[in-house]
């Protein structure tokens, strides 16, 4: 799955579209409000250790040297997706966090992911 979108197509995605955990507008609106910076990052895996995988291709591209005082982790994966994967996922970005990060966390199920899972991230300082 080679997926292209820009932050707002995300933001879209996610709050249109129904998820096991979802994410709305206001939850986006409470994270972004009064931040100085915003990046935002997406990491693809598939195959063994697959949430562990797209975590840490998140975390490399959002930065060691920058500590995020909240983030939004959003996980989509196959039928298949565990709870521990999205947890792997989830776990390899608050390493790169202040210790009281504000943490919102979406999961969505999409059967066009098969085997493979999506973690997108917006981190604000």
């Amino acid at each position: 799955m080679n997926e292209e979108y820009d932050f707002m197509s995300f933001v879209n995605i996610i709050t249109r579209n129904d998820s096991l955990i979802n994410v709305d507008m206001d939850d986006i609106s409470r994270l972004i409000n009064g931040c100085d910076t915003l990046t935002y990052c997406v990491g693809f895996a598939d195959g063994n250790y697959k949430g562990a995988k797209a975590g840490q291709i998140a975390a490399r591209l959002l930065g060691k040297e920058n500590k995020y005082t909240g983030v939004l982790l959003h996980v989509t994966g196959g039928p298949n997706l565990s709870l521990y994967e999205a947890k792997e996922a989830t776990s390899q970005i608050m390493d790169i966090c202040v210790p009281d990060a504000d943490l919102i966390i979406g999961i969505r199920i999409d059967k066009n992911y098969n085997e493979k899972i999506r973690l997108d991230v917006i981190g604000v300082n």
